[in-house]
């Protein structure tokens, strides 16, 4: 492996520590605004984080409104965007796409 390709690794395995690290400070029940396809007509729902598994997933609950109201887009394969804030000390955003 070059220097080059160790330092890029060096760099990505450095972010990605930092992103588990800020995702420690969400709890289950912090709101998630999740946006449905974003590219298209975009849906944007209130959430409520349930957990995650932080090199995995996330888990959120839909409200019953959306099944009701936006059936169609809810569905595996669907391209979203999720954002967190985490208030208090860290102040930070966490906002990812699928």
């Amino acid at each position: 492996m070059s220097p080059k390709e160790v330092s890029d690794q060096d760099v990505a395995a450095k972010q990605r520590a930092e992103v588990i690290a800020t995702f420690k400070h969400l709890k289950p029940g912090d709101q998630v605004d999740l946006q449905i396809r974003p590219d298209v007509v975009p849906i944007r729902l209130k959430t409520i984080l349930l957990g995650y598994d932080e090199s995995n997933f996330v888990i959120i609950s839909l409200p019953l409104s959306a099944f009701v109201e936006h059936s169609a887009p809810l569905k595996s394969g669907t391209i979203c965007v999720a954002r967190m804030l985490i208030e208090g000390e860290a102040g930070q955003c966490i906002a990812f796409k699928s």
